[in-house]
C-alpha cells in the first residue's frame, strides 16, 4: 500500500512537470529531467548492543529479567536483513538540451519506505556434566557418558521507516549506451514501527566422550528442549545519513518519436549515518547501500 502511494505521488508528479515543460519556452532554467524506481538493501552485519542497551530497549520483557549471571555473549553479529524502496524524480537548473557531451548534472529528489534488523545480540551457556561411565571390551578403553543443557537468547531490535532523499548528481556523457556518475547527497528517516524481538531456546542432549589417550565425540541427538518468543514495540526514532552516491547507468531503450528513453541503472552509496533512539544515545555508523532500478528520462 505504501509503495502504491509513492509510485502515485511520482507519477502526479511527473505529469505536472510534463506539462509544464510543454507549455515553457525552450530556454526554460528548470525542468524535469526523469522519473526512477528503485530496490536495495545493506548488505552487511548488525551492530551488537549489550543486554543492558536491550533492557532499555524492551523494559516489559520478561525474558530479559532473567538471570544472566552464566551466560556469554557472543561476539558474532547476525546478517542485516534491511531492504529499501525508492521512488522521486530529478530536476536540472540549466537547460541542458544539445549538450549530451558535456558533463551533466540534476538534483534527484525522492521518497524511501524500508526496514530492517538494526541491532542484535545473543547470549548462550552451556552445563555439563556426566551421567555414566563405562569401558570399551574391544581396546578397554575408558569413556564417559555426558549431559549437556544449552540454553541460548537471541535479540534483535527491528525497525520500518518513511524517509526522503536528496541529492546533486554529475553525470558524465555517454559512451554508446553508457555513462557513469557520481555526487553527494542527504537522507532523513522517521522510524515509525520499532520492535524488539527476543527468542529463548534450551535444549539438551547426550554426547560420548573418549580418554585423553583415545578421545572420541558423537553426539547422541537432542532429548529435550523447549522455547519461548516476544515481540515487544519500541518508540518511533529519527535517523539522518550524509551519502556519495556512485552508480552505472545503461539506456536500453529509447522512444522513436519523442525525447523519452528508458534507462537500468546500478548504485552504491558510501554513507555516514546517525540514529537517535529515545531509549539509547545517539549511535553513528558507517555502511554501504546497494540499490538497482529503472529511470524514464527526457533528457
Amino acid at each position: 500500500m505504501i509503495v502504491n502511494r509513492l509510485l502515485l505521488i511520482v507519477l502526479l508528479l511527473s505529469a505536472q512537470w510534463t506539462y509544464a515543460q510543454e507549455n515553457t519556452p525552450a530556454k526554460s532554467r528548470f525542468r524535469l529531467t526523469n522519473i526512477f524506481v528503485s530496490a536495495g538493501n545493506y548488505p552487511g552485519l548488525s551492530e551488537n548492543l549489550s543486554l543492558d542497551d536491550f533492557r532499555l530497549l524492551a523494559p516489559g520483557s520478561a525474558l530479559l529479567q532473567n538471570d544472566f549471571s552464566y551466560f556469554e555473549q557472543s561476539p558474532a553479529s547476525f546478517y542485516d536483513n534491511s531492504y529499501l524502496i525508492r521512488a522521486g524524480l530529478a530536476v536540472s537548473f540549466a537547460d541542458v538540451r544539445g549538450k549530451e557531451k558535456k558533463l551533466g548534472h540534476e538534483l534527484r529528489l525522492g521518497a524511501v519506505y524500508g526496514g530492517g534488523t538494526l541491532y542484535s545480540g545473543y547470549y548462550w551457556s552451556e552445563n555439563r556434566f556426566p551421567v555414566d561411565t563405562f569401558v570399551s571390551l574391544k581396546n578397554g578403553a575408558l569413556y564417559v557418558l555426558d549431559s549437556i543443557s544449552m540454553r541460548s537468547y537471541l535479540m534483535q531490535y527491528d525497525r520500518r521507516y518513511l524517509g526522503l532523499d536528496a541529492s546533486l548528481i554529475f553525470y558524465s556523457p555517454s559512451f554508446r549506451a553508457f555513462s557513469v556518475y557520481a555526487g553527494l547527497g542527504l537522507n532523513a528517516n522517521y522510524d515509525y514501527r520499532n520492535s524488539v524481538y527476543i527468542h529463548y531456546t534450551r535444549w539438551s542432549t547426550l554426547e560420548q566422550s573418549g580418554s585423553a589417550e583415545n578421545r572420541i565425540w558423537q553426539a547422541w541427538g537432542i532429548r529435550d528442549g523447549d522455547e519461548a518468543i516476544e515481540y515487544l514495540p519500541a518508540a518511533g526514532a529519527l535517523s539522518a545519513s550524509l551519502f556519495i552516491p556512485l552508480g552505472l547507468d545503461w539506456k536500453f531503450w529509447k522512444s522513436r518519436k519523442g525525447p523519452g528513453s528508458l534507462h537500468f541503472y546500478y548504485e552504491v552509496r558510501p554513507l555516514w549515518r546517525i540514529a537517535g533512539i529515545p531509549e539509547l544515545s545517539a549511535y553513528t555508523e558507517i555502511r554501504l547501500q546497494h540499490s538497482a532500478g529503472l529511470r524514464l528520462s527526457w533528457q
